[in-house]
């Protein structure tokens, strides 16, 4: 989905194996920039960001909004509505592409507020050191008195930041980041299986296996396998052996 002009700028699109009978459906969105304005003039006016964050506005690149349950029916929806020929067809246009508009300006900040925890130093405010240390205390147990204290806020109000701007709670970014790590590894290394599994936190092989398929569909060991037959392998050196406390399959 584009909005205004993206001269330059490349996108990968994840699109699906496509058989006969099951084809894949594209559809392409050009969104002009006046009612992203209009929607961002809403926003600031109706749910405005709080002090430390910017105001609602679109910063030109390309954006990448995973499918999700409620974006994957409002794609359909605008699908529909542009091949029907209801009275009401533009009005309902305008109101979908309005939902649209508002989910793409959620992710988009999200997806600014995270690069600038990844490139910034030190954290410009308090979501940004909690979200900082989640990132360097991978292989601690959550601590939520003390990620709390790194943002000098309430747990209650570090949880609501969280699920507002990130949209989860903070162990779930913390096992996403975990298993993001997991991924990289085994892709790119040949440590074994059960070093990455302890190095991340987890304390056992048959949950971190449980975790990594329920995100990725495959075991630890199917993934590497994969993942080796489309880029070489990094050799694990200078690491002592991972702890017997399991098998990770």
């Amino acid at each position: 989905m584009q909005i205004g002009r993206a001269h330059a700028q490349q996108a990968v699109i994840d699109v699906p194996e496509a058989r006969l009978d099951s084809p894949t459906a594209c559809m392409t969105v050009e969104i002009d920039r006046s009612p992203v304005a209009r929607v961002c003039d809403m926003l600031n006016t109706q749910q405005p960001q709080e002090g430390e964050f910017p105001t609602w506005d679109y910063v030109p690149r390309a954006l990448h909004v995973p499918h999700s349950a409620p974006t994957q029916p409002l794609l359909q929806r605008l699908m529909d509505l542009y091949c029907d020929d209801h009275p009401d067809r533009d009005t309902l246009i305008d109101l979908a592409l309005d939902e649209l508009i508002v989910r793409m300006l959620r992710t988009q900040t999200r997806e600014l507020l995270l690069e600038e925890v990844r490139t910034s130093s030190p954290p410009r405010h308090g979501l940004a050191a909690a979200l900082q240390w989640l990132r360097d205390n991978l292989d601690r147990p959550l601590d939520c008195s003390e990620l709390a204290g790194s943002a000098c806020m309430s747990r209650a109000q570090l949880y609501r930041q969280f699920k507002r701007e990130i949209d989860c709670t903070p162990g779930e970014y913390q096992q996403k980041l975990r298993l993001d790590q997991a991924r990289d590894r085994l892709a790119r290394s040949t440590a074994p299986i059960t070093q990455i599994c302890f190095d991340l936190g987890y304390r056992s092989a048959s949950h971190f296996s449980r975790c990594f398929k329920v995100a990725t569909g495959e075991t630890p060991s199917g993934y590497r396998s994969r993942a080796g037959e489309a880029r070489p392998l990094i050799r694990q050196t200078g690491s002592n052996p991972a702890p017997n406390r399991g098998t990770a399959q």
